[in-house]
């Protein structure tokens, strides 16, 4: 079957920011030149593991779309990123988001030891550590030269930006019948109301708290769900300033650290 998207993003101040506006223009001349079908929702007034339930059930009952592909508000992302993690042709996908952390700066200095300036004269930093990411993989990830496999049913992404298949949702449900909501929601279509469950639903892990990406993500891996990256897509979190990057820039490889040595 030809895949067909179904994008929803779940909103919280009725907004979303310029980089989010500028990637979904961008975006949908590029599922357009595809020739992707796509469905573009918000979902507002809810918290977040509600509003990805119900945008959740309204893709089921959309039996047009192949694929629901979450996008939160305050990411900007590349035009492709749906068309490539549509080509992984896996059941969950999702891309590496740099944390909005803020680190400590040191001074950038060449291989003399000398501070590096810009054309302007003002001096170079660089991050004293690495940044944090959105993703766990309780053992070694695999990568495959185009996707990194999070290995174990403890493992994880965030919700990002991540695509599902119709395949994986159905497959949840199914499985979690104690999760099926039977109760109705105000403002949840009625043709929805029968796919409706808290697959989001939070949940407390080890004493631990874990939000509602990581709750779905280790439901799907109970019952033997693969949890995938991509690391190649740039994604751009914004928040009082913006964390850019995309994770694969800060792979390395034992071959590279010896080549380095």
């Amino acid at each position: 079957m030809k895949p067909a998207v179904f994008i929803g993003t779940p909103i919280h101040k009725d907004e979303v920011c310029v980089r989010y506006d500028a990637s979904q223009s961008a975006t949908e001349r590029c599922l357009r030149a595809a020739g992707i079908p796509y469905w573009w929702t918000f979902q507002t007034g809810a918290e977040a593991d509600r509003a990805r339930n119900y945008m959740v059930a309204q893709f089921l009952a959309r039996e047009e779309y192949t694929h629901l592909c979450f996008i939160d508000s305050d990411e900007g992302w590349t035009e492709d990123t749906i068309p490539k993690l549509l080509n992984h042709n896996v059941d969950l996908i999702g891309v590496p988001v740099m944390k909005k952390i803020e680190v400590a700066y040191k001074p950038a200095l060449d291989l003399k030891g000398k501070p590096l300036y810009d054309a302007q004269g003002r001096p170079c930093v660089v991050p004293e550590e690495d940044p944090e990411w959105n993703f766990y993989s309780q053992e070694p990830a695999q990568w495959d030269g185009r996707k990194l496999f999070l290995r174990g049913p403890l493992s994880y992404i965030g919700t990002g930006i991540m695509l599902l298949s119709r395949a994986c949702l159905r497959k949840m449900i199914d499985h979690y019948e104690e999760l099926r909501v039977r109760v109705e929601y105000k403002g949840v279509e009625e043709e929805a109301k029968p796919h409706l469950a808290a697959l989001f639903q939070r949940t407390i892990q080890d004493g631990e708290y874990a939000g509602e990406d990581v709750s779905f993500c280790r439901r799907w891996g109970a019952i033997g769900g693969e949890i995938y990256a991509d690391p190649t897509i740039e994604v751009c979190h914004v928040g009082s300033r913006e964390w850019k990057g995309r994770f694969s820039d800060f792979m390395k490889f034992e071959e590279d650290a010896e080549a380095a040595a």
